[in-house]
């Protein structure tokens, strides 16, 4: 499994491992179990993880399953699934998530 990596707007470290969200512990400098995403198939890919501009979303497409994911209520709170398998996403500073698919299909998403 890839692990993915962040910073968000705030300086907090995350990391995306298959189904498991990690955020550092700059004390104890090592990464704690922050969140299990569901099970999604295995044959699917690995995540990727990007965050709004204040640092209030963690946005993890996975597989096929898009999470909006608010740190500080520590949940889930928006799940939609994508026609095809992530390959990247990334949010543009404004309004928009890009998603890209391994089908070569680059999609805007109004996070609005």
């Amino acid at each position: 499994m890839k692990l993915k990596v962040i910073e968000d707007s705030l300086g907090n470290i995350w990391l995306l491992n298959y189904r498991i969200l990690y955020k550092y512990d700059a004390i104890s400098r090592k990464p704690i179990t922050w969140m299990k995403l569901p099970q999604t198939d295995p044959a699917m890919t690995s995540g990727t993880i990007t965050h709004s501009k204040d640092a209030s979303v963690i946005w993890i497409l996975n597989g096929t399953s898009l999470y909006k994911i608010i740190p500080l209520k520590k949940a889930i709170v928006k799940q939609e699934e994508m026609p095809y398998q992530a390959a990247a996403v990334w949010f543009d500073g404004s309004t928009y998530l890009w998603l890209s698919f391994w089908t070569q299909y680059l999609c805007r998403y109004n996070m609005g």
